[in-house]
């Protein structure tokens, strides 16, 4: 905060005369403003500058201390501007707001919306006060709701839809930002090729020898989305295979990008394409979705208007069936809104009949709040004001339902321009409003949850971040949006990404993954992550959200409990081995002693001290697990044999089960025999204790040569495992939330570990049980002839 009016820079480094101690003040609230604030002397120089000029002009303050306004203005504007600032200096106190293009410091250029106001004789200020913004996504919008309002105007007064749509075209190519050629196609009779209507400034030789070409899956942009019925954007003519059979062509003419958007009719059936040319490689930015957006709404107006017209002028009876059958509402009203005639389209959006609608002035049926605005509008289209308008309102239905209508009015006149009647035509757009509500409802949602929500493009681009995350990682959603992903992600983690892109389009969730990200000042901090894919209403991935959760002390409170347990078990293994030795001493002076009832009770003691054993060691395993330090001894060896042995161990001991090896098929695996023998032990033995009312396990070795794996399944016929409680099985302390299951000992290792040591041989193991009907435990290996390298070894 060290001495922020240095910022806001003066010339010759001080405020000399005009800016005194309130003023100063005044300059530290600037200082933070959005608009950029400046000081000009009657010549138009800059005295002083806020900071905020450099976030649209690229200019420090200090770079324009000394400079005229003049020097930034476009040199077919400077006069014009001269004239304006001029004017305001020659009149105390006079404010003047003025609109002009001006060169940033990078060469490119702007749209500037100047207030000046001159305070030359204020003796506290003694300069022209500027106030100015950036406008320069503004204009387009304007420009285009201008041409929209002269495409209307030309519709009503009986213009071709061939000046109609050249002047859409001819806008378009004003107002877009990046030099862009316009062409609007119209799809032939036929149903099958498309006939130029209106190119403005593409070369007559190109338009001329692909005017009539056929639509197909692969021809070029715009017969592709005229077949497809969807917008087709190309981004490399000579590269893309859209353009095969034409890119020799638009490449001779300069053509490099086109993209191109089927203009429908209300039923969505095509009616011809719009298309935007560029002369190098380009892709879509927001201000095109938008320019594309309202010129295809207003040619699909337009041709569906003329289309009317010229099967009106054809036969009436055809004028009458369209009429009736058009999906958009159209009313015929009195120059005061009452109705003369209706269409169905029109009765089923209102909820009335025509007779009930021929006994009311529309705006009875307009929502009470809309009506002012309606009314000023169509008192300015009755006094020739303007000669046709666009809104969206809403209409109270008959059944007293809300229903938001986007409606176009426009009047007929007669020779005398006396209106002889006004055509309401309404389009119901209440679904997209609630798309739009439902959109505005999960953003309030997203900013209100306590958990970090981001999401990203499919080029790693965060599109957003809300103020979770903000709190969790320390960056604003303005520092980062539009950066990458990586900003958060330590580098060893890059290509976990990947791997996620690679599960969802799998359709595999990833939820609550653990993992590291980096906040901004540097320090890690461990959270859960949960990601899912963002889908386009054709189910394709076009983003991924990701919610994650800070579990950084969850993690240190673990951690403390892994060392309290590895201490704990180091502490009992040397008592407990103790005790062993001397229950065994002890077995053997009652043998000899012939003293039976203690021999068995001490060996009751043995067999309680052997399951204490075993416990220190899963728990010490668990430890070893959680630090990296579980050691793996690999060879290749035969897993079927070790199977058949595991089976044979365990029969013996279990006589109760009949444990039956269905298939048995020849495997060699890599890794450590020990660990995978603990493995199927854990679940041969599982497959005993829970199912006590069955007498029969299977145990299969099956092998696939195709995906070159192994897989040794276990299955019983026990209580069986829920769904909901299938993925915690292999929790850390995890045991299933069921009376009859909680009735046997244990702590919820085993299958955690056995989980940990096959995934360590880069394996998998999952169950599938229903309850009541038993579970197979599946363990899934590389065979050695694929995976020549061992395990993880930790």
């Amino acid at each position: 905060m060290k001495n922020k009016m240095l910022h806001f820079q003066c010339k010759n480094g001080c405020v000399n005369g005009f800016l005194k101690e309130d003023t100063q003040r005044f300059c530290a609230l600037i200082e933070h403003s959005f608009d950029a604030i400046a000081l000009f002397d009657q010549d138009g120089k800059f005295l002083c500058v806020s900071p905020a000029v450099q976030r649209f002009l690229g200019y420090m303050p200090e770079e324009l201390v000394g400079h005229t306004i003049g020097g930034l203005v476009l040199p077919e504007q400077q006069v014009g501007v001269i004239k304006q600032f001029e004017t305001v200096v020659a009149t105390a106190d006079s404010t003047l707001t003025i609109e002009y293009q001006c060169f940033r410091k990078d060469g490119t250029v702007c749209w500037i919306e100047n207030t000046l106001t001159n305070k030359l004789l204020d003796s506290d200020i003694g300069a022209i006060v500027s106030n100015f913004r950036a406008i320069t996504e503004r204009k387009p919008i304007e420009a285009l709701l201008k041409g929209e309002k002269r495409a209307f105007e030309l519709m009503t007064q009986g213009a071709s839809l061939t000046q109609v749509l050249d002047v859409l075209a001819r806008f378009a190519e004003e107002y877009s930002t990046n030099n862009v050629l316009a062409s609007v196609l119209l799809l032939d009779e036929d149903g099958a090729h498309l006939r130029h209507v209106a190119a403005p400034s593409l070369p007559p030789s190109y338009t001329q020898a692909i005017d009539g070409a056929a639509i197909g899956p692969v021809a070029g942009s715009c017969g592709t989305a005229a077949y497809r019925n969807e917008a087709v954007y190309v981004f490399d003519i000579a590269t893309d295979p859209l353009w095969a059979n034409y890119a020799e062509l638009a490449l001779k003419h300069g053509l490099r990008a086109c993209w191109s958007t089927p203009i429908r009719d209300p039923k969505g059936r095509v009616l011809g394409t719009f298309a935007l040319y560029y002369r190098t490689p380009h892709n879509p930015c927001l201000l095109d979705h938008q320019l594309i957006e309202l010129v295809t709404h207003v040619a699909a107006i337009a041709i569906e208007q003329k289309r009317a017209e010229e099967a009106f002028k054809r036969n009436e009876e055809q004028l009458h069936v369209i009429f009736t059958h058009v999906a958009s509402g159209i009313a015929f009203t009195t120059a005061h809104g009452h109705v003369l005639q209706v269409n169905p389209a029109y009765c089923t959006i209102t909820g009335y009949n025509r007779e009930e609608l021929a006994q009311q002035n529309l705006l009875h049926i307009i929502h009470p709040d809309d009506v002012p605005f309606m009314e000023a509008r169509m008192h300015a289209l009755t006094e020739g004001i303007i000669p046709a308008f666009t809104m969206e309102n809403r209409y109270l239905r008959k059944d007293r339902e809300i229903v938001w209508i986007r409606s176009n009015i426009s009047s007929v006149r007669d020779a005398n321009k006396n209106i002889l009647y006004l055509i309401f035509l309404v389009e119901d757009i209440t679904e997209r409003k609630k798309r739009e509500e439902e959109h505005y409802r999960l953003a309030a949602i997203v900013e209100s949850s306590t958990d970090a929500i981001i999401s990203k493009s499919l080029d790693d681009k965060i599109i957003d971040w809300n103020q979770a995350a903000e709190r969790l990682f320390g960056y604003s959603a303005a520092e980062v949006i539009g950066l990458s992903v990586h900003i958060i992600t330590p580098p060893e983690f890059y290509q976990e990404e990947e791997e996620f892109f690679q599960k969802l389009q799998s359709g595999i969730h990833i939820q609550n993954h653990e993992t590291e990200r980096i906040r901004k000042d540097g320090k890690r901090v461990k959270i859960s992550l949960s990601i899912s894919p963002i889908k386009d209403s054709k189910g394709q991935i076009t983003g991924i959200a990701k919610i994650m959760r800070d579990i950084s002390e969850r993690k240190e409170l673990e951690r403390r409990k892994d060392e309290f347990i590895v201490m704990a078990s180091h502490e009992l293994k040397t008592p407990v081995t103790s005790l062993k030795v001397l229950t065994q001493v002890l077995q053997r002076r009652c043998q000899q002693r012939c003293e039976s009832d203690l021999f068995r009770m001490v060996t009751r003691m043995d067999v309680q001290l052997d399951r204490l054993n075993q416990l220190i060691n899963d728990l010490l395993d668990i430890s070893k697990m959680q630090t990296g330090q579980l050691e793996y001894r690999e060879e290749s060896f035969a897993l079927d044999i070790q199977v058949r042995e595991m089976v044979e161990q365990i029969q013996e001991m279990v006589p109760s089960h009949r444990i039956t090896l269905e298939q048995l098929a020849h495997a060699q695996v890599f890794g450590d025999r020990d660990r995978l023998g603990q493995v199927l032990m854990n679940l041969l033995t599982n497959a005993v204790k829970y199912s006590p009312q069955a007498d029969q396990i299977i145990v299969r070795v099956t092998v696939d040569t195709t995906r070159k794996t192994v897989r040794v399944s276990v299955q019983d016929f026990g209580f069986g495992i829920a769904e909901d409680q299938q993925d915690k099985i292999f929790e850390r302390f995890y045991r299933v939330n069921d009376v009859k299951i909680q009735t046997f000992p244990g702590l919820g290792m085993g299958l955690y570990i056995s989980n940990e040591i096959i995934k360590r041989h880069r394996g998998r193991l999952w169950v599938e049980s229903s309850e009541g009907e038993g579970s197979t435990f599946i363990v899934e290996l590389p065979l050695f002839a694929q995976e020549k390298a061992g395990p993880e070894s930790h």
